[in-house]
């Protein structure tokens, strides 16, 4: 029985002595927990801290991101519209490179015309020096032969109406316009209605049918007294004279220092309008006396065209 008290308090004791040191070692580890609670409240708190420093960056970051999109939306569409620019800019360099073309071509057809012109111009000088240098020599023939040449609008003692369009005649049309005209008809007034006037009548008469016509004033050598009358270039026989100065129609032979001598139109042939020698072999002509009675001499000619 003993023994089993003392072994009640052994175990009694073992007991109390397993609760003491299992009341040591919580203490101990709550000890320990609340250290290691507190240190772990610690690195929350510090933890907390940074995140709270982390959302303020994340949120400026966000921030600068929006703006960011912003600018590169904005530049997108900058650089939308600076494609579309690119683009018109584009087609407009094309359209201008054809037109550049264009008139690069005809630029190279101004200058092929610039040069066959020049060569025409050239060629021109040429033949204007030559008509020139014949000019000059007509003209020192025609003083040879007593004849100054004017237009019409300087002729002083009567108005003369040109027609642009009118045409030296052959013989025959000229006979043929002579025989239909009337103006020799006309009654001759000294100073009124004269030989001025026949020939002006006559000048107008043949330009307003297409022929080409002069007026030719002559001054003779032994007689103050002049004259008036017609001249034609014919295609065939060359310059003819016509005096119309009273009926008929006459042919005349105008010559510096030959007398003035003038034949019906019909009995003159064309062929024989300029020969010296078949007027001087007229037995019967008409002439223009001076005052003494003389045949008149031709001493100057002046032809208005």
């Amino acid at each position: 029985m003993k023994n089993l008290v003392v072994a009640g308090f052994i175990v009694l004791g073992l007991g109390l002595i397993a609760s003491i040191y299992f009341a040591i070692t919580l203490a101990l580890d709550k000890n320990a927990l609340a250290a290691e609670l507190e240190s772990t409240q610690g690195v929350l708190a510090t933890t907390q801290a940074e995140l709270a420093t982390t959302k303020d960056y994340l949120a400026a970051t966000q921030v600068e991101l929006d703006q960011t999109e912003e600018t590169l939306t904005a530049t997108s569409d900058e650089l939308s519209d600076t494609q579309v620019t690119l683009t018109s800019t584009q087609s407009e360099l094309e359209t201008t490179s054809h037109e550049l073309t264009l008139k690069t071509g005809e630029l190279n057809d101004a200058n092929g015309q610039i040069n066959s012109l020049e060569e025409s111009v050239a060629v021109l000088r040429d033949s204007l020096a030559s008509t020139s240098n014949l000019l000059d020599i007509s003209q020192q023939t025609l003083e040879g032969l007593g004849i100054d040449v004017h237009v019409s609008r300087l002729c002083w003692d009567v108005e003369l109406i040109d027609n642009p369009d009118a045409q030296n005649p052959t013989w025959d049309e000229l006979m043929a316009f002579l025989a239909a005209d009337q103006t020799e008809k006309h009654e001759y007034i000294l100073n009124v209605y004269d030989c001025s006037q026949f020939s002006r009548d006559l000048h107008n008469e043949a330009e307003a049918a297409g022929i080409r016509a002069a007026e030719v004033q002559l001054w003779f050598a032994n007689d103050s007294s002049g004259h008036a009358l017609n001249a034609f270039i014919t295609t065939d026989y060359g310059l003819v004279y016509v005096d119309c100065t009273t009926g008929p129609d006459k042919i005349a032979r105008v010559k510096l220092d030959k007398e003035y001598r003038a034949a019906d139109k019909y009995s003159v042939a064309g062929r024989n309008a300029r020969s010296d020698p078949w007027w001087d072999s007229l037995m019967s002509y008409y002439y223009m006396s001076n005052d003494s009675g003389g045949h008149l001499i031709v001493e100057d000619i002046m032809i208005y065209w």
